[in-house]
């Protein structure tokens, strides 16, 4: 089960969710622009984020049931085969959403996955 690309694109109603366990995959800019989401609660279930997934959004909190073995990229072959990623730590709900800020301000944003 997925949420796919822009699924929630500038929903500013929207100002906390818990993603169900099951889904697996977010798809690019899936919540790009909910102004009002603050705060994101994430299943061990899910194994990929795509592109800029929180891109202009104020999220303040990111909670990952299992914050272990994420890897970032820009290359869309590396998200795709889940190779040559760098590790980052997102044991850290305030950290994360300010890591997804700094990763999603570049033009071409990143790509998350989970080994």
């Amino acid at each position: 089960t997925s949420i796919g690309d822009w699924a929630f694109y500038h929903c500013s109603g929207l100002r906390s969710i818990t993603i169900p366990d099951g889904v697996t995959n977010i798809g690019d800019s899936a919540f790009c622009c909910c102004e009002g989401l603050t705060s994101i609660t994430i299943p061990n279930s899910v194994t990929s984020l795509g592109r800029n997934v929180f891109f202009a959004s104020n999220i303040e909190n990111i909670t990952f049931s299992d914050p272990t073995n994420w890897y970032y990229t820009t290359n869309y072959e590396d998200y795709l085969n889940k190779t040559n990623g760098y590790l980052i730590d997102l044991s850290d709900s305030e950290a994360n959403a300010a890591k997804f800020k700094e990763y999603e301000g570049d033009f071409y944003g990143y790509y998350f996955y989970k080994k």
